[in-house]
């Protein structure tokens, strides 16, 4: 099943592990991740190249959390670029709790066949 933009799933639908090492709000400071405590694979699902005028491809992400127990009621926004593109491409997803929010396509063109798409987090909010 493919999740619609806009639709909440559960991170386990989506390969996220979560690492509880402890919860906030129990007289200690709010933990706040960062770029570190996330990462992001790319899943391709659609390749069509033209030769010499490079290649459109439709991917997914699939995020993943190695952080600290995150408190359901917490919202965070990840901002990513999508490199080996013919443009580097910046998108967001947003985490709630154990849940995360994300387009379920997205799509980029390459300079080449043999190009290689990475994913990179750049700033959490």
């Amino acid at each position: 099943m493919i999740p619609r933009r806009g639709r909440t799933v559960p991170f386990v639908a989506v390969a996220l592990s979560l690492l509880a090492v402890g919860c906030a709000g129990q007289g200690e400071p709010e933990f706040t991740p960062d770029a570190g405590h996330f990462k992001i694979s790319i899943r391709v699902l659609k390749k069509s190249c033209f030769g010499s005028a490079g290649c459109n491809i439709t991917y997914r992400i699939v995020p993943s959390y190695t952080g600290p127990a995150l408190p359901d009621d917490r919202k965070l926004t990840v901002t990513y670029e999508i490199r080996g593109g013919e443009e580097p491409k910046i998108n967001s997803f947003e985490v709630e709790g154990d849940k995360v929010r994300f387009d379920p396509r997205e799509l980029i063109q390459t300079p080449s066949s043999a190009s290689t798409l990475d994913a990179v987090v750049t700033d959490v909010f």
